[in-house]
């Protein structure tokens, strides 16, 4: 599904490119944010078809435009991570999300001169693999599109210490919990966690509900956690051990290719 996705995304890419048109933002607004709040920011396209971008740091920008986890990406300099952005951007019309990423990989390239290359290499990654059928997997009953619907036009990311709001998911350091996600997609949380890619083996159908305690290795400081994630037990289970005990999962080791997305350029923008 994945490879057709890709292949998908290369032809809607290359038939834009062959008609002359790279789609941009109308309008765009970029500011560095310094308010020194690090919990996860938000990204989101709006139906009207801006975008809306609010304390996140650029490698998490980078990463969405091109569909990347932290470990696909080479050669990125150590402020890519220390430094978040606000990014308010219009487009016109009723873009596709393909245009949209297209918009934003668009807006890298103008306002912080990001030059970057593709490579493929070799590396260990793992496969995720349900232990009796994912006995500790709660299936979950939210009606997420009725949640959705709920939301206002353009949610502030949530205060510390705040539940989901939404269906989606969530990773602090030492927890992951979600709300009405499928395999998949706690497959790709677990790759930040671990470092390397996770291909979801389980063939368990449906969404979830899940909220996985662990200690991280290493255990960072308490001044380097954000400010709503709560102590972390430095005496507790690895997450490896965490999936097997709290959800009936495992993480076999394997190797095989990587797609790595290599950075060869980039500077900070000039706020406006």
């Amino acid at each position: 599904m994945r490879t057709t996705l890709r292949i998908i995304s290369i032809v809607a890419t290359l038939a834009t490119l062959g008609q002359g048109r790279v789609p941009q933002f109308d309008v765009v607004s970029v500011k560095p944010n310094r308010s020194g709040f690090r919990t996860p920011g938000v990204l989101r396209f709006q139906p009207d078809g801006s975008l809306r971008v609010v304390n996140m740091p650029l490698r998490d920008i980078v990463r969405v435009a091109y569909g990347l986890q932290s470990y696909q990406m080479d050669g990125w300099p150590g402020w890519l991570s220390s430094e978040y952005f606000d990014i308010q951007a219009k487009a016109s019309g009723n873009p596709t999300q393909e245009q949209r990423l297209m918009m934003l990989r668009s807006l890298l390239e103008t306002r912080f001169k990001l030059a970057a290359h593709r490579q493929t290499r070799r590396g260990p990654s793992y496969e995720l693999f349900a232990i009796g059928a994912g006995r500790n997997l709660k299936q979950s009953t939210a009606n997420c599109d009725a949640l959705r619907a709920r939301l206002p036009a353009n949610p502030l990311p949530p205060p510390p210490n705040a539940p989901l709001i939404v269906c989606g998911i969530r990773s602090l350091p030492g927890r992951v919990f979600a709300m009405g996600v499928a395999v998949d997609t706690l497959a790709s949380t677990l790759g930040q966690i671990v470092g390397r890619p996770v291909v979801d083996r389980t063939q368990l159908a449906g969404n979830f509900d899940l909220d996985v305690h662990y200690t991280p290795d290493p255990v960072p400081p308490r001044d380097a956690l954000p400010p709503d994630a709560a102590p972390i037990d430095p005496n507790g289970p690895s997450i490896f051990t965490a999936l097997r005990e709290q959800l009936g999962l495992r993480l076999d080791s394997k190797t095989g290719p990587i797609e790595t997305l290599v950075v060869d350029h980039v500077e900070r923008p000039t706020p406006d």
